[in-house]
């Protein structure tokens, strides 16, 4: 059965050049301790077929998307990683 993880010798990503990202592929192979055997962009995978080094899956996952929908831009960044503010909770406010 070829969707059986612990059966599996190797898993092939293929349509590489048609993925919006390639870090989930990673991440599910990542967590499911698969090895990953080659890669493939392109409709013929016999011919499309070759191996990625480690940096070079890295560098794919992580590089930005030059067809992005959205751009991000320096007061989005503060947005996203400033910290909540925290407010004290009211006991009373509770207990109504």
């Amino acid at each position: 059965v070829s969707y059986r993880a612990s059966s599996c010798a190797g898993i092939v990503l293929s349509k590489m050049d048609e993925a919006v990202k390639l870090g989930p592929a990673l991440d599910a192979l990542i967590r499911n301790k698969l090895k990953l055997v080659g890669v493939a962009n392109g409709q013929r995978v016999p011919e499309d077929w070759h191996r990625l080094s480690a940096n070079a899956l890295v560098h794919r996952a992580l590089r930005s998307t030059a067809n992005s929908a959205y751009k991000l831009d320096a007061s989005d960044v503060s947005l996203i990683f400033t910290a909540p503010i925290s407010h004290p909770v009211r006991s009373a406010a509770l207990h109504a």
